[in-house]
């Protein structure tokens, strides 16, 4: 990844962040694009690809020097760093370091996250962080860039933040890009991608890149700034995003592709035509992408199906109606569970996220969408529990930044790699930056741990399906739901292993053990009810 150093390069910087999959930086790539055939040659320097492919190592002390040292020895001038929730404190940390080293680096900050907290994270950190831009840089970059430059004034440039004569200046919003098609490309040239496809056959999958379908979303959910950051919704033609994918499998030899957006079917006429395009052209490509269930039924399934759609992530958030309303999702669930099993129906992947620890929810609501969750997995579907995190940008953050506490075990958006000295102190003292690695308190259910509560699902569901289904038919009729089964396991935990780590292992290979004191429970229950309960027999 290395390039002779130029006057004005722009070294684009990808810190790892833990995702689940390898992934290409398309945000990075795009940049590039945009640079391209500027007076601003650009390099893309993907250290979550370094950690990968094993060029980076977790066990080194010195990790996040070794990171700040690699990316100076570039000899670029201009670093633009992007981040999110989960990286934040350590992108923090990198500039600091980078800038220790080379004092004369102008470091650009980039991203969802910064892009709602610019002037916050310059005003906080003035010896690590010169610039934010806030939204959409393939226009602001190379404006800013210009400028700094020519040494004339950055007010000028919409869409940043920055310091001028000892205090913070954010400069107007920059519209939304209105015509996505008339952007640049994202530009792979020099970025490493053969590298990327080869991490993907020892994980069992198939090789994939990004492409982007549009941006934004029509919904405007409390928990959620996507809409918040890139509008309602804007849609690229079906043509040109089709076209992308042929120039990619030409180029690299990829067949398989992430269809990035938020909602692919935002634009009601985007996601029809791209099917039929696709479908014309005799489904050439394997593709997926994140669609919500209001816009999902039978017939676009099979729709999407003949256009060689092989999986879809859906957001349901919460199995209960109540949530739905008070978060602004505002989904039918009995359509969305439809929906969901209409595409395992046709064999594609389905994913589903939930999201627990809303400050409004009650043990019922939590019940319902655990209910919910173990309905869909036993049809098929992935599973995604993930603990409530307070994003800025959000409404959650703006209410109810003020109560959350910092907790020992970190939201699960926001599991550190690159851990340093002095982090956990880092970000408790910038609760208002580092919102994610906090947790909310829920007045309604202190007696639940939403950590164990999480973990124990996450191994139930993908080791123990039908047991745990076993588990909840015995159960039901004496009126327990999932979430009176989690509490006889975390009470079990408490007075039988009070010391076990916070570990799937730990839950994993403890599992039957609990089932043998549970039958045994709900025995005892039975024998205490009066009537006949009709119940299926405990699970052995």
């Amino acid at each position: 990844m290395g390039i002779a150093g130029a006057a004005n390069l722009v070294c684009l910087v990808n810190l790892p962040r833990g995702r689940e999959h390898p992934y290409a930086p398309l945000g990075l790539l795009c940049l590039a694009g945009a640079l391209k055939g500027t007076a601003f040659p650009s390099l893309v320097l993907d250290f979550e690809l370094l950690y990968r492919t094993g060029k980076l190592s977790s066990s080194d002390p010195n990790l996040p020097e070794t990171v700040a040292r690699m990316a100076a020895d570039t000899g670029a001038r201009f670093f633009g760093v992007t981040t999110d929730c989960s990286s934040y404190p350590v992108t923090i940390r990198f500039c600091q370091l980078l800038k220790e080293r080379n004092p004369r680096a102008v470091v650009i900050l980039g991203g969802p996250h910064a892009s709602f907290i610019g002037p916050e994270t310059i005003a906080a950190f003035p010896e690590a962080v010169d610039f934010v831009v806030r939204g959409e840089g393939e226009e602001t970059l190379p404006e800013l860039l210009a400028a700094l430059a020519a040494g004339s004034d950055p007010g000028a440039v919409r869409g940043i933040a920055y310091r001028a004569d000892g205090r913070v200046v954010a400069t107007p919003p920059r519209p939304p890009v209105r015509d996505l098609d008339a952007l640049p490309r994202p530009d792979f040239t020099g970025y490493p991608v053969a590298e990327l496809l080869a991490l993907f056959a020892p994980l069992g999958q198939h090789p994939f890149l990004p492409v982007e379908s549009g941006r934004g979303c029509p919904k405007a959910c409390s928990f959620c700034a996507a809409t918040r950051l890139w509008g309602r919704h804007r849609a690229r033609a079906p043509r040109t995003v089709f076209d992308e994918m042929a120039a990619l499998n030409r180029e690299h030899g990829v067949s398989a592709f992430e269809v990035i957006q938020d909602n692919i079917a935002s634009d009601p006429g985007f996601l029809p035509a791209f099917c039929d395009l696709l479908t014309d052209a005799g489904s050439p490509f394997r593709w997926s992408c994140s669609i919500s269930t209001d816009f999902l039924d039978d017939a676009i399934a099979e729709r999407m199906r003949r256009a060689g759609c092989t999986g879809v992530f859906v957001g349901i958030e919460s199995g209960s109606p109540e949530m739905q309303r008070l978060i602004g999702k505002q989904l039918d669930l009995g359509h969305a569970e439809r929906a969901v099993r209409a595409c395992l129906e046709r064999g594609m992947t389905v994913g589903t996220g939930f999201i627990l620890g809303f400050p409004e929810e009650t043990t019922r609501d939590l019940d319902l969408t655990l209910s919910l969750a173990t309905r869909l997995r036993r049809a098929g579907a992935e599973i995604r529990l993930s603990q409530l995190s307070i994003f800025p940008g959000t409404p959650i953050y703006r209410r109810h930044l003020g109560e959350v506490v910092l907790e020992e075990r970190y939201s699960c958006t926001s599991v550190p790699l690159l851990s340093f000295a002095g982090q956990r102190e880092l970000v408790a003292r910038h609760p208002e930056l580092f919102s994610s690695y906090f947790t909310l308190p829920n007045r309604h259910w202190p007696q639940v741990d939403l950590g164990w509560m999480i973990l124990f699902f996450d191994i139930a569901w993908m080791y123990f399906p039908q047991p745990l289904g076993n588990v909840l038919e015995a159960a039901g009729p004496l009126g327990d739901g999932p979430l009176d089964v989690f509490l006889a396991w975390d009470r079990w935990r408490a007075s039988t292993r009070p010391d076990a780590p916070f570990t799937p292992d730990f839950v994993f290979y403890s599992f039957n053990d609990f089932l043998d004191h549970f039958a045994a429970e709900l025995g005892r229950r039975r024998a205490e009810r009066p009537g006949d309960l009709d119940s299926p027999a405990a699970p052995a």
